[in-house]
């Protein structure tokens, strides 16, 4: 999924709070409506956010020199992303259902609430992250780029790889992803580029090994 699905996915997903926030906030008492401001809040700065990355943060292809060949091109999956956010949508309906249909304490949908948000938000950060990220595989080097407020570029050239590992978490492993840890030496003058949540891991690495 490329960076311009950016503004797509978190209008979505910041109008589906902006809009509730605005309405809590207009209920009348005894219900509390001043916790529709910061729902509205949160879901405006996800709309700023998505939007901000959908615009200003598209990792280029980096400048090849004399004679070099881009082979390879690799974006991170977004599937623990919206795994995550997937995982959220039963803990924030529950909360809609406790506070408007229940008598229950207040506490109760607020702690279903917050288990929500922490889903929803580090699936967010995390699809954002991936957004601004690529990697690039010449017939030189490996190279790394983070563009999001400022670029964060590193590169590795092929003769100086002296290890590939890959690891995946459990939840990796059922989505069928990895990560790829890329060294180019032992001690404190080495270099590392983590090649996170990539397809077939497996494979990429192996593929790696060979170029090195």
């Amino acid at each position: 999924m490329d960076v311009k699905s950016s503004g797509v996915v978190s209008s979505v997903v910041g109008l589906t709070f902006a809009l509730p926030g605005i309405f809590v906030y207009s209920l009348n008492d005894p219900f509390p409506n001043e916790i529709g401001l910061p729902i509205f809040g949160y879901g405006a700065f996800i709309l700023l956010v998505g939007w901000y990355v959908h615009f200003m943060a598209n990792p280029s292809v980096p400048n090849l020199r004399s004679g070099e060949e881009l082979r390879e091109r690799r974006n991170p999956s977004q599937k623990v992303a919206f795994a995550k956010m997937i995982l959220s949508i039963p803990f924030l309906l529950l909360t809609v259902s406790l506070m408007f249909f229940t008598m229950v304490a207040y506490i109760i949908p607020l702690v279903t609430f917050l288990i929500g948000l922490y889903l929803l938000s580090s699936g967010l950060v995390e699809f954002w992250k991936n957004t601004v990220t690529a990697y690039f595989i010449t017939d030189r080097r490996i190279i790394g780029v983070y563009n999001f407020i400022s670029l964060d570029r590193k590169e590795i050239r092929l003769e100086k790889i002296r290890g590939v590992r890959e690891k995946r978490s459990p939840m990796q492993t059922q989505l069928g992803i990895g990560n790829v840890h890329v060294a180019s030496g032992a001690g404190g003058g080495s270099l590392a580029i983590d090649i996170r949540n990539v397809d077939d891991s497996g494979r990429f690495a192996d593929k790696l090994r060979q170029l090195a």
